[in-house]
């Protein structure tokens, strides 16, 4: 039973991330293009505008927009005055972030930073016009629809933006990028939701609404700075350039093991509120799923430490090769990420989202004091303070989650074993294979040939010792 609910929900993740993957692989390749054309410090300076509107588009997807998608019921008025409220909020944050950048340029002169905030500005008001319509969507589920405005919005973004990249327009282009993503995506989900906006609105009405929404914004909140103090640091600490680095290491890293990890773990909530009654198959679940997650995150994280220098010189350039050590370091997030990507969902499908928050906080304190305390040192001890941090806080997840389920930990780790023992073998099969580096080609015949023998060690010794794991992935395609 639990065999065939988990192969309908793996298959149902491929389906629904599907687009996901497509997103970000689209996203990869402007990258490239654009990293090839811009200096690290344009793209560090962007990042750091990034951080704070980064967290004002979470701010207003989430709080009011999400009692649209988990009301039982709704009615237009409250639609349309949860629409108002928005634009309240989103006009509001413009005009303070374009004064407040303003006034920094009058009184310390014009700089980048200041004036991609101002330019940027404008993103808040796009951000709360597309809240409501991209809510309505995700309550129809209209998956489609979203997962083609977000394509669409995104090759309107690098089409634009990789000409004036090439003209020399750098900032600009990039500006022009974000800009352009969001009035596209605006455009598509008001063209794919009928509902309009009149002009009622009612506080009273929306009152134990906006209750629930300050408890939401302060948890996304602190989730997000719980994953973006690094960045904060490392621009605070080291200047644009390094956080150009910085991002670019993190672009390469994290999100690649998210989007893979993501494919299973979006299924895992509704798996486990299904089947929280039964304690075995919810452990049944627990250890089918890490171990397909770490079967395709492992030999990813093996790859970007032994390869980083030839992956960042072929598809970024020279100008990108101090984030290498970077890359290195963060990879090893690839070892840890899959262990702990289904325990939030457990711990919410148990009815502890508190749990989660405790946990947010727990990341935040733990890397703000990690950083302050060895960040000085180099943008790489930020990193190693990343994963760390990381690593630590897997064990009071799984220590959370074990009281739900009393999964014993040596079964765990065991379930684990084959996909040590084949990265194990996957990384002596690279160290004997691999061909001296040369700076002038960073691609070659011998390389291919040693990461495909690599591969093909780890696929064959994984599936030897993890008959579960042949199972399990056959299961997907017979």
């Amino acid at each position: 039973m639990v065999g065939t609910m988990w192969r309908q929900s793996i298959l149902g993740a491929f389906w629904t991330t599907g687009s996901q993957v497509c997103l970000k692989i689209l996203q990869l390749v402007i990258f490239v293009c654009l990293a090839r054309l811009i200096a690290p410090y344009t793209f560090g300076v962007i990042a750091f505008a990034n951080l704070f509107f980064f967290l004002l588009q979470s701010l207003l997807n989430g709080g009011l927009t999400l009692v649209i998608v988990r009301a039982p019921a709704l009615d237009h008025s409250r639609i349309e005055s949860i629409f108002w409220m928005q634009i309240l909020i989103g006009g509001t944050l413009t005009a303070c972030i374009a004064l407040t950048a303003e006034a920094g340029m009058l009184l310390f002169g014009s700089t980048d930073i200041l004036r991609a905030f101002l330019a940027l500005s404008p993103l808040g008001l796009l951000y709360a016009l597309g809240g409501v319509p991209y809510a309505l969507l995700l309550r129809k589920m209209r998956f489609k629809h979203i997962a083609f405005a977000s394509l669409l919005a995104l090759t309107a973004g690098g089409c634009v933006a990789i000409p004036l990249a090439w003209a020399g327009w750098s900032l600009t282009s990039l500006i022009t990028q974000y800009l352009v993503y969001a009035l596209v995506a605006l455009v598509a989900y008001a063209s794919f939701e009928p509902w309009r906006p009149r002009g009622r609105f009612s506080l009273t009405g929306i009152r134990q609404d906006l209750s629930f929404a300050c408890g939401s914004w302060a948890d996304i909140f602190v989730r997000y700075w719980s994953t973006s103090i690094d960045r904060l640091l490392v621009a605070t600490l080291f200047g644009p350039v390094a956080l150009g680095f910085y991002d670019l290491a993190q672009r390469i890293c994290i999100n690649t093991f998210t989007v893979f990890c993501s494919t299973i773990s979006s299924v895992a909530l509704p798996v486990f509120a299904q089947l929280q009654s039964d304690l075995s198959r919810t452990r049944s679940a627990i250890m089918t799923a890490t171990p397909l997650a770490y079967f395709v995150a492992m030999p990813i994280s093996i790859l970007l430490m032994l390869l980083a220098p030839e992956l960042i010189a072929l598809f970024f350039g020279a100008q990108w090769m101090p984030s290498v050590p970077l890359v290195r370091v963060l990879a090893l997030l690839g070892f840890v990420y899959p262990a702990t990507y289904f325990l939030s969902p457990l711990i919410l499908a148990f009815g502890k989202p508190s749990w989660n928050l405790f946990l947010s906080l727990f990341v935040l304190i733990a890397m703000i004091t990690g950083m302050l305390l060895t960040a000085r040192w180099s943008v790489v001890a930020v990193a190693w303070v990343m994963v760390i941090v990381n690593v630590c806080a897997a064990v009071p997840a799984f220590l959370l989650a074990r009281r739900f389920t009393a999964l014993s930990v040596l079964p765990y780790l065991r379930s684990l074993l084959p996909m040590g023992t084949a990265g194990a073998a996957m990384t002596v099969a690279l160290l004997l294979t691999r061909p001296t580096p040369d700076p002038t080609h960073a691609l070659s015949l011998p390389l291919v040939l040693s990461v495909v023998t690599g591969c093909a060690v780890y696929l064959i010794v994984a599936l030897m010792l993890s008959r579960k794991m042949f199972k399990s992935i056959r299961a997907l395609f017979v």
